[in-house]
């Protein structure tokens, strides 16, 4: 009889907690200019030392723009409204330090346009291709997630325009949410 081998165990602790806060007035307006002196973090109620604020409202960002080009989009409607849904993004873009890239996808992700500061060229150039397919909407967002991950030193997003139906993907949400979140992170104010 062989002896039942103890199950590993995985121990860890966590020294620092990253929160990441957005700031605005009572009508809504964004707070800029803030310091460290003007936040205060509590932990069940006592305060804690806050060991590193970075305040980055103008700091880049990489935003991947992700179309659904699947069938269901081919209602006119569905498409022009992500259309110019992504051109209302691109405008609130800075091209002196953002940059975007376009993809679409069905049951597969393509590349429309490569990361780029010519967010006016992008705007101009937003393909009209025609919706066809199945769609893999959680397995898109799982590839832009891997290729905008290695945008090294900036806020990294991205957006979907889609009508949220997918019936193709390989990948469950919960996956996918969690390799998104490994890829990318944001760091304003760090707790100790």
């Amino acid at each position: 009889m062989v002896a039942a081998q103890p199950a590993p165990r995985f121990r860890s602790s966590v020294q620092m907690v990253t929160v990441a806060a957005v700031v605005r007035d009572r009508k809504g307006r964004f707070v800029r200019d803030l310091s460290r002196d003007d936040v205060q973090v509590l932990d069940k109620g006592a305060p804690r030392d806050i060991r590193d604020f970075r305040a980055d409202a103008e700091s880049p960002i990489s935003l991947a723009l992700l179309f659904d080009e699947s069938g269901s989009m081919s209602v006119a409607s569905n498409a022009g409204a992500a259309r110019e849904a992504a051109r209302q993004i691109l405008a609130a873009l800075d091209p002196r330090r953002d940059e975007v890239a376009v993809y679409s996808f069905d049951s597969s992700l393509r590349e429309v346009n490569p990361f780029t500061s010519d967010i006016a060229g992008v705007s101009a150039r937003l393909a009209e291709q025609q919706p066809f397919g199945t769609t893999a909407l959680f397995d898109a967002v799982a590839s832009a997630a891997e290729r905008i991950a290695a945008r090294g030193g900036r806020r990294k997003a991205i957006v979907v325009l889609t009508d949220g139906m997918d019936n193709a993907s390989r990948l469950r949400p919960e996956q996918v949410s969690s390799m998104a979140s490994a890829g990318s992170s944001t760091r304003r104010c760090r707790s100790a």
